[in-house]
């Protein structure tokens, strides 16, 4: 259960782990070696194991066909260097076409927000508010540094 909202500039995420019952604080976007923003939502570990797949290379032969299933299923919003906005379900991304974009269970109130022009850190904290599913504070990081 997650928010990861992009605006065009930032990547921000929420920082609650739900498991078992048990709410923790957990990292959900990170940089790759190439440069582009990754954020994961869904079984955190398999959501893990799929970003560092793809941090490696995405060698088809490696990837693993349970990460795309409802019980292993995850989510994964990459940013390229060149602001494209690539969402994974499993191992072929589809193309988002929109200035904006967000993934997890608190995405709805994220696009929301986004397309009323607010930037991913305000649409981030407007699904924490909002959503029993996202919380804990934010990770933030931008694609120009």
């Amino acid at each position: 259960m997650s928010v990861i909202a992009w605006d065009g500039h930032n990547l921000v995420a929420d920082r609650q782990l739900t498991t078992d019952g048990m709410i923790q604080s957990a990292t959900k976007i990170w940089r790759l070696k190439d440069g582009s923003l990754v954020g994961a939502a869904g079984v955190f570990s398999n959501a893990v194991a799929f970003v560092k797949w793809l941090d490696a290379g995405a060698d088809p032969e490696a990837y693993k066909d349970d990460w795309d299933t409802e019980e292993g299923g995850v989510t994964i919003i990459r940013i390229t260097k060149d602001r494209e906005i690539l969402i994974y379900v499993s191992q072929v991304p589809f193309t988002i076409e929109d200035d904006f974009a967000a993934i997890g269970s608190g995405a709805p109130y994220a696009i929301g927000a986004l397309a009323a022009g607010l930037n991913s850190i305000k649409a981030v904290e407007i699904a924490m508010e909002y959503s029993a599913d996202c919380g804990r504070g934010t990770n933030i990081l931008a694609l120009d540094i």
